[in-house]
């Protein structure tokens, strides 16, 4: 488990927010979570002019509201079990699959604390991403055969939340 020192979150400008998260692998690990932090006015106060809600909020008011959206995850190396702690719905989930094929079974993925694309294929609507790019794929796999196997374990109509970071070969 990772020190609290490392679960912290750190905030940057323009209303980004860095949030870790904690995964599953042979050493301590940690994934990230960046978020928009965005402000709106309330409803009650949309339909004031300009003046009106500077006096208001001269008068300490407090006319808006916060929201924060998931802009990207990234796991890391980590273990399936990392879908218990990722609590935001994110636009793009940067995911460990180091193997895709029974060359490599799950035992074995698990065993070097990694994630094989059977731990995930048949329950891809559950994971809280729109897109899911896929990295640290293994080596032994060409990028041809990577898209093959994709075809073969994911739903069609699934297919298009799936990409691949990109790969030399």
């Amino acid at each position: 488990m990772c020190e609290n020192i490392f679960l912290r979150r750190a905030k940057f400008r323009f209303g980004f927010l860095v949030q870790p998260f904690s995964t599953v692998h042979r050493v301590p690990s940690q994934g990230y979570t960046v978020l928009q932090t965005k402000k709106k006015l309330k409803a009650e106060y949309v339909r004031k002019t300009p003046q009106e809600l500077i006096a208001l909020r001269n008068q300490g008011a407090d006319v808006d509201t916060y929201t924060q959206e998931g802009i990207l995850a990234f796991t890391g190396d980590s273990q399936i079990e990392f879908l218990e702690n990722l609590k935001t719905p994110v636009k793009y989930l940067f995911m460990e699959t180091t193997f895709i094929d029974d060359l490599k079974p799950v035992a074995s993925a698990r065993e070097w604390g990694h994630i094989h694309l059977d731990e995930w294929a048949h329950r891809i609507d559950e994971i809280p991403a729109e897109k899911i790019v896929l990295i640290h794929l293994s080596a032994r796999y060409s990028t041809a055969q990577v898209l093959q196997t994709l075809n073969q374990k994911i739903p069609s109509h699934l297919r298009e939340k799936i990409h691949l970071f990109p790969r030399p070969f």
